[in-house]
C-alpha cells in the first residue's frame, strides 16, 4: 500500500494507466459486437481502474503527492477547479459526439440519461469495487462512464504534450518544463454568452449585450452585467484569470508569440435563484456558458 505522504512521481502513473487504457480500446475495437456485450463487466473494470489512475496522475501533477482514496467522484473533487472545469468541457464536447447513442440510451430506458459529467461521476463512482462482485447483489449503481479514461488522459496530454509518444513516457521533463516558465500577458474578449432557462431553452446573447445588466439576483434585487457575472464565478471558484490557461496554449505561446483560445466558462444556478431580464420579462435561469476568447502572449521583459 503506497504511503499517502510518499512523492510518486505522475510520469509513472501516467505509464501505468495507459496500459489498462489500451487494454480498454483494444476491446472497444473489437468489431465482434456480441462478443463485446458478454464481456461488458470486465470493461467496466477496466475503465473504472484506468479513470482513478489518470485521476490520481493528474493530482499528483497538482499537488506532488496523491491521496489513498478510490471513488472516482471524491478523487475528481480533489482537483483544483481550473482542471474540474476543463474535464466537465471534455466531457461535454464527447457527450455531443456520442449524442445519437445517448439518445438511444434514453428511448431504451425510458428515463433521460444525465450528460453532465459530475452527474455520471456520482452515479459511478464506487463501480470498480461493486461491478467486480456483482453476482452478491447489492445496490444497483449507473456506469456510463465508458469514455471517462480517453477524456482524463486527453486533458493530461495536453498539460504534458511529450508524454503522447507511444506508451514511453520522457521522465526528465526539465527542458519543457523550462519552455513554460515565462510571464505571461493575458487578455481576454466577451463574445457573447449561451443561457439555459430553467424550462430547456436557450437564449444568445450577443457581444452587444455585454455590459447590459441582465441577470438579476431575486433575493438580494441585485442586477449584473456579463463581466460582472463572469468574475462572480471566478470568485466561486476560487480561480484566477491565469488559471484557466492550459500549458499547451503557454507552450504555444512561447513558441509562436501569441496563443488565442476560449477556456470553458461557466455557471449553474438552483432553480429560483436568478433571472434573465429581457425587455419586460424575467425568466428563471439554469446555467450561463460564457463565450470569451483569452489571448496569451510572453512578456517583453522576459
Amino acid at each position: 500500500m503506497t504511503d499517502s505522504a510518499k512523492i510518486i512521481d505522475p510520469a509513472e502513473i501516467f505509464q501505468h494507466a495507459n496500459a489498462f487504457y489500451t487494454a480498454l480500446e483494444q476491446l472497444h475495437a473489437t468489431s465482434d459486437r456480441s462478443r463485446f456485450e458478454r464481456i461488458g463487466i470486465p470493461v467496466v473494470v477496466l475503465s473504472a481502474f484506468a479513470s482513478e489512475l489518470f485521476f490520481k496522475c493528474l493530482i499528483t501533477l497538482e499537488t506532488g503527492t496523491t491521496a489513498p482514496i478510490h471513488l472516482l467522484y471524491d478523487l475528481f473533487n480533489k482537483l483544483s477547479p481550473a482542471t474540474q472545469a476543463r474535464l466537465e468541457e471534455a466531457w461535454a464536447e464527447n457527450s455531443v459526439q456520442r449524442s445519437d447513442v445517448l439518445d438511444r440510451l434514453d428511448k431504451s430506458s425510458g428515463r433521460r440519461i444525465p450528460r453532465d459529467l459530475r452527474s455520471n461521476l456520482i452515479a459511478g463512482s464506487d463501480a470498480f469495487r461493486l461491478v467486480r462482485y456483482i453476482y452478491e447483489g447489492g445496490a444497483d449503481f449507473d456506469f456510463l462512464l465508458g469514455d471517462l479514461p480517453k477524456v482524463l488522459r486527453c486533458v493530461i496530454v495536453e498539460l504534458k504534450p511529450e508524454w503522447n509518444s507511444g506508451n514511453g513516457v520522457t521522465k526528465n521533463d526539465a527542458a519543457a518544463d523550462q519552455r513554460i516558465n515565462v510571464r505571461l500577458d493575458v487578455s481576454h474578449k466577451i463574445l457573447g454568452s449561451d443561457v439555459e432557462l430553467q424550462d430547456g431553452s436557450l437564449v444568445r446573447l450577443d457581444v452587444g449585450q455585454t455590459e447590459t445588466k441582465l441577470f438579476r439576483e431575486r433575493r438580494t434585487g441585485k442586477i449584473f452585467d456579463t463581466l460582472e457575472m463572469i468574475s462572480a464565478l471566478l470568485m466561486k471558484t476560487k480561480t484566477r484569470k491565469q488559471d484557466l490557461i492550459k500549458a499547451a496554449a503557454i507552450a504555444e505561446a512561447v513558441e509562436k508569440g501569441i496563443c488565442v483560445g476560449k477556456p470553458n466558462l461557466e455557471i449553474s444556478f438552483t432553480p429560483g435563484s436568478v433571472e434573465l431580464c429581457l425587455g419586460d420579462t424575467a425568466r428563471d435561469i439554469k446555467r450561463i456558458v460564457f463565450d470569451v476568447e483569452f489571448t496569451v502572449r510572453p512578456r517583453k521583459d522576459t
